[in-house]
């Protein structure tokens, strides 16, 4: 126990956590005189030193021992956030959802918004609605150069909400299935990272804050005729997991947003328009999210059947027990 000593009050904390979200596999706590096991229903298995399991999944910490050995982001996910009187910046505000939630946050108090767009002209009409609320700023997630100007811009923000995202028709042997994934990933995944890393030491430098990443109900289950969507969707939901356990070592609220087929040009592009849900489900859903401390926010009808069927895995292994109730 020697490599726990300082961080012994989170024992009990630990072995819960471990026990709730690992689905009963429990690790053996490390030592500096032996190296770890993880036993289960496949017996005792050793770990490389420096190793750990927690829900059901092993990771290494650069840490050597006492409370850094157990970060808190996994014991915690309470960090709630209220927009009230906060500064906020939309990515692809100008239209659908992303205006939708620009109009929330104002409605709910938030005292400016940059509306992260790459033609400015598109948001005029916002701008004429709410005046010096709303704060234009040119941002494209395929340029990374914008990415950074924008977060230099925009050095009072609290609350980052990257709405933006593209959606392209393939299915899995189409001919441009490649050219429609390097596209999409480009702008769902790597736009997303670069997001993060731009706007995250701008968060910690204001107290924290939030950050908001739109993914889908397609992170969870695949489509035929938008696969690589679905595939882009699923890598920028498992990034928001780890962003959020990085996060929080900050500070900062991290909430991963599931939609279903909402009612934008998007949805419309994808031949969904007669499943739609309006947007406002969705923008309700991100700001009660965050002033509940909720990492997963499940918007609408099917992202609610797809959450309730997910549940167990949610729960034990990605770590959010607060789903949404049944409608």
């Amino acid at each position: 126990m020697d490599r726990l000593s300082g961080g012994t009050r989170h024992t009990a904390v630990i072995e819960e956590t471990l026990k709730r979200r690992s689905g009963g596999i429990l690790l053996a706590y490390v030592t500096s005189t032996a190296p770890p096991f993880a036993s289960g229903p496949f017996g005792n298995t050793p770990l490389p030193r420096g190793w750990h399991g927690i829900g059901g999944v092993m990771h290494q910490w650069e840490h050597g021992a006492g409370d850094d050995l157990f970060p808190p982001n996994h014991l915690r996910h309470d960090m709630t956030f209220q927009v009230d009187g906060k500064v906020v910046l939309i990515t692809g505000a100008n239209r659908g959802i992303g205006r939708v939630i620009l109009n929330e946050a104002i409605a709910r108090g938030a005292a400016k918004v940059y509306t992260a767009v790459r033609r400015l002209e598109s948001v005029d009409e916002l701008v004429q609605q709410h005046g010096d609320r709303v704060v234009p700023v040119a941002l494209d997630l395929s340029k990374p150069e914008t990415i950074e100007a924008a977060a230099d811009t925009a050095s009072d923000v609290d609350l980052v909400v990257n709405n933006a995202g593209v959606l392209k028709n393939a299915t899995p042997l189409a001919d441009d299935v490649v050219d429609c994934w390097l596209y999409e990933s480009n702008i769902n995944v790597v736009g997303l990272m670069r997001m993060a890393k731009a706007f995250a030491p701008v968060l910690k430098a204001n107290g924290g804050g939030a950050f908001v990443q739109l993914n889908s109900v397609a992170s969870m289950q695949s489509f035929t005729d938008f696969c690589t969507y679905a595939a882009s969707k699923a890598a920028s939901y498992l990034y928001t997991q780890a962003l959020r356990d990085e996060l929080s070592q900050q500070e900062t609220a991290v909430v991963s947003v599931h939609p279903g087929p909402i009612d934008t040009d998007m949805a419309h592009d994808a031949g969904l328009q007669d499943m739609t849900e309006p947007p406002q489900v969705v923008a309700d859903a991100i700001f009660d999210a965050l002033a509940e401390g909720r990492f997963h926010a499940f918007p609408d009808k099917m992202a609610r059947q797809t959450a309730e069927a997910y549940g167990g895995y949610i729960d034990a292994v990605v770590g959010d027990a607060s789903l949404p109730a049944k409608a």
